[in-house]
């Protein structure tokens, strides 16, 4: 309001802790099972994969960003690494072979085709 003009407010997110993290992480599998087609202990897994995520797992909204993009870097990480992590997941065999077939079909990687 008109009492608050000139003033500037910030918001500071504490880090979340470990518990906080973990149950984040279900909360976004449960919730977005349907689009990304994972479930919490394959973003954990995924997670762990890439350890220059560091601290991106503690801030909230880093860890939103980087939950809603993790499907997508591991596909695109197999495929342009020729390296397969389909041997023990299934389901990731279905959604590497999708990001393939759509990646070819976008011509997202050229070299690819």
């Amino acid at each position: 309001g008109p009492a608050l003009r000139g003033f500037v407010c910030g918001i500071h997110l504490l880090p979340f802790s470990d518990d906080q993290t973990q149950t984040f992480i279900e909360t976004f599998a449960n919730k977005t099972t349907a689009l990304y087609g994972w479930e919490a202990a394959q973003y954990r897994e995924a997670l762990l994969q890439f350890p220059q995520l560091g601290d991106l797992r503690c801030e909230p909204l880093l860890l939103f960003i980087t939950l809603s993009v993790l499907p997508g870097l591991v596909a695109a990480t197999a495929l342009t690494s020729g390296k397969s992590k389909t041997q023990k997941n299934p389901r990731l065999s279905r959604f590497y072979l999708q990001v393939d077939a759509k990646a070819k079909e976008d011509d997202v990687f050229p070299s690819l085709k």
